[in-house]
């Protein structure tokens, strides 16, 4: 069953797969830097151990199985996945709490207080990349936040509810109109990117570059080898 929770943190929604891969990752780099925060987790085809796993770490999660009319294949799945997790926001927060929603496969990267996240929080943005007023300049998913009361979170939900069916890459042309329609602000690489900039808050492993094998605490891929090691040696 599903419950709608009133603590402000951070939002992730991902399969089982990448849940296990991924998300734990993300987890561990919160507790690092933002102990105070709340973590939500949604799990698309959890199991028992997703959900117990969740408990033991003091991680909201709810699961749901994967529409069957999108089990196909894998990038059905996915089209699935990345649409619905926008849907989610109004089913599991309350309205007056505000959402950070990230991609699993990201890790905060330096410290973040409470105030800071208020501060970020304050009005719904997505990160953009390219010239503004360019057909290049688009929304990237992976870092997006729903402000307090806002109206974006129900607009999304509503726009991606009337799509035909979901697909790659249907959620960010949504954010785009959205953002045209200034339910989102732009903004660049202020609070999170995936070039590694030092003065972020959330570094995101977009695409292959997260495979890369790397000890450097300064890149994505270093800071998830070091917090995946941490987690090879939790006690079962």
């Amino acid at each position: 069953m599903l419950y709608k929770t009133n603590k402000k943190g951070f939002f992730c929604a991902s399969d089982t797969i990448f849940f296990n891969k991924w998300t734990k990752i993300f987890i561990m780099s919160v507790r690092r830097h933002a102990p105070w925060a709340n973590i939500r987790i949604h799990i698309y085809d959890g199991v028992d151990q997703d959900v117990e796993w969740c408990k033991k770490n003091g991680v909201e999660c709810s699961t749901e199985p994967t529409l069957s009319e999108y089990t196909e294949n894998l990038k059905s799945k996915k089209g699935f996945w990345v649409c619905d997790r926008f849907r989610q926001v109004v089913k599991l927060f309350e309205e007056q709490v505000p959402v950070w929603c990230v991609d699993s496969d990201s890790v905060l990267c330096r410290d973040l207080s409470e105030d800071e996240y208020d501060q970020i929080t304050s009005q719904s943005w997505v990160n953009v990349w390219g010239e503004p007023n360019t057909r290049a300049y688009k929304t990237i998913g992976y870092s997006v936040v729903f402000s307090s009361n806002d109206r974006a979170r129900h607009e999304i939900a509503v726009r991606l509810s009337n799509q035909k069916k979901f697909t790659w890459y249907l959620d960010q042309e949504v954010m785009d109109s959205m953002l045209r329609e200034n339910y989102f602000a732009p903004v660049e690489r202020t609070y999170s990117n995936h070039v590694y900039n030092k003065d972020a808050y959330i570094w995101s492993g977009k695409g292959k570059r997260k495979h890369m094998s790397s000890n450097n605490l300064q890149s994505f891929p270093g800071l998830a080898r070091h917090y995946k090691k941490i987690l090879d040696n939790e006690p079962t």
